[in-house]
């Protein structure tokens, strides 16, 4: 299953209404700026304007610090919402913001005493409680997880997200049936809804060994987003499978055909950004080209997966067949023992480091 890290994203409406004219060559502070110049600054200022006039207004402070976390001021954003609190200590929506912040600094403990704080104090919005399964979620404590999902569902009955949540946790625990339960229910509140789509490929392909179905859930991607970097992985590694099988059947006219449209495939992937930070469209379309022995354009490839992660023993395993084809044993060697170093019991692996060490008289 991919393993992709969903959270809710906080809305911030950073071009809010101000109030003052302290200058004639700035919005007032009353307006919606209009100026594209208008900036997160010019926000900012505003504020604290604002707040000089008005240090006990908690929505001020609430505003700013959503201003300062645009801008990426974390700290202040935290000093902020802080002061926010102390202000109005029982604001179900300050403890959530709060909790978010937490969230998104990696403290999962001060984040979910502030989301069960949000609760206490009557939080009615869904995703405090999709947050508080994400931690558990993450936690592996998935009953309560489950629970907290359930909470939002019951406040929300019309997001698909939450109902993918359930698939999502039930998938990472091997409950496949209930999985594809709940991936269905988001997909019948959302037909387009990317993720469960994705996720229901995944299901298919790899629980139930289901490629047909799978690839029509894939499909359903590429027909709404024919350039969906992770469809066209998806796309590139169904041809790559067929390339394999026709390769083992002696069919070259289909082994060549299928080697060809997995590489577009990966080709369209790569070319997206998406997969920038992921090796194996590069490893693929390297393997492709070993396949097809183009050894210049696999090197490029196999070298950006190695680069991306350094211990991808597949990717290391064939750019030391390639350079040890070309004679350079010792760069062989390097990424024979980092294949390895990543895949101890792969045996063709050590095979090959040790023939390389005698060829080099080690």
């Amino acid at each position: 299953m991919k393993q992709t890290v969903y959270f809710f994203i906080a809305s911030l409406s950073l071009l809010a209404a101000c109030q003052s004219s302290d200058s004639t060559t700035e919005p007032a502070d009353n307006q919606v700026a209009t100026d594209t110049t208008y900036t997160v600054d010019d926000l900012i200022a505003s504020l604290t304007r604002q707040l000089e006039r008005s240090p006990d207004n908690w929505a001020l402070y609430e505003e700013r610090s959503r201003a300062f976390y645009a801008k990426g001021d974390v700290t202040l954003a935290i000093n902020d919402i802080r002061g926010a609190i102390n202000l109005f200590d029982s604001s179900p929506d300050l403890h959530y913001l709060r909790g978010f912040y937490a969230f998104a600094e990696g403290d999962t403990s001060l984040a979910l005493a502030e989301y069960r704080l949000a609760a206490e104090y009557g939080s009615s919005d869904p995703d405090n409680f999709y947050q508080i399964g994400q931690i558990f979620f993450f936690r592996k404590q998935y009953p309560q997880a489950l629970a907290s999902y359930q909470e939002a569902i019951q406040l929300d009955s019309l997001s698909a997200i939450y109902p993918f949540a359930k698939g999502y946790l039930e998938h990472a625990r091997g409950n496949l049936k209930k999985a594809q339960t709940h991936y269905e229910e988001a997909l019948a509140l959302d037909p387009t809804f990317e993720k469960a789509l994705l996720q229901l490929h995944d299901l298919h392909l790899d629980g139930f060994k289901d490629e047909t179905t799978a690839m029509t859930f894939n499909q359903r991607v590429l027909d709404r987003n024919p350039l969906h970097p992770l469809a066209q992985y998806n796309l590139g590694n169904f041809h790559y499978r067929r390339g394999v099988v026709a390769q083992r059947k002696g069919d070259v006219p289909t082994f060549q055909g299928a080697f060809n449209e997995a590489v577009q495939a990966y080709t369209f992937a790569i070319n997206k950004g998406e997969n920038a930070s992921f090796a194996e469209p590069f490893f693929f379309r390297g393997y492709c080209y070993v396949m097809g022995e183009r050894y210049d354009l696999a090197l490029t490839d196999l070298q950006k997966a190695v680069k991306i992660d350094s211990t991808h023993a597949q990717a290391h395993f064939y750019l030391g067949s390639i350079n040890e084809n070309y004679g350079d044993l010792e760069t062989a060697l390097g990424h024979f023992e980092r294949a390895v170093a990543a895949s101890p019991d792969w045996a063709d692996a050590r095979v090959a480091a040790a023939e390389v060490r005698k060829q080099l008289g080690r």
